[in-house]
């Protein structure tokens, strides 16, 4: 199934590492989950679980963030009014939320580019050699 997959991929062994990094940052962040505690402030702060820990640092890695910064994404949100930049905790339904966006938003995307390199495949051999057809072949994937 690989083999026909990437069949239409340009640079077949880094861009096939690549979309089965992502997909695997899109499973590992469904595993995330994240927890209430004490901030010694205001309220309670939203953090990634401490049983976690490696989970986060496999995703920040595959996606070439850093820890902290996959972190604080997922769990705060900042807005910038007048010049002055406030950061919003969520509550561990938002944090889940935001995550589940994340891979959403990483799985959407990843399905575009592999049908985009598959019409790009297909329109290229359309239209070379003595078979050149003048018309652009193309498919369309409903997932």
């Amino acid at each position: 199934m690989t083999d026909a997959l990437f069949l239409c991929v340009y640079d077949v062994d880094r861009d096939q590492e690549t979309v089965f990094e992502v997909i695997k940052a899109i499973l590992l962040l469904g595993n995330l989950t994240f927890v209430e505690t004490k901030d010694g402030g205001e309220g309670n702060a939203v953090t990634v679980s401490r049983d976690d820990d490696t989970l986060l640092r496999q995703v920040a890695g595959l996606l070439g963030v850093q820890e902290r910064q996959l972190s604080g994404a997922l769990v705060s949100r900042s807005m910038t009014l007048r010049g002055e930049t406030m950061f919003v905790q969520f509550s561990v339904s938002q944090a889940q939320d935001a995550a589940n966006a994340l891979a959403k938003e990483m799985y959407g995307r990843l399905f575009a580019f592999i049908v985009n390199q598959a019409n790009s495949t297909l329109y290229r051999e359309a239209n070379s050699g003595d078979n050149a057809i003048g018309s652009q072949s193309s498919i369309g994937l409903l997932d």
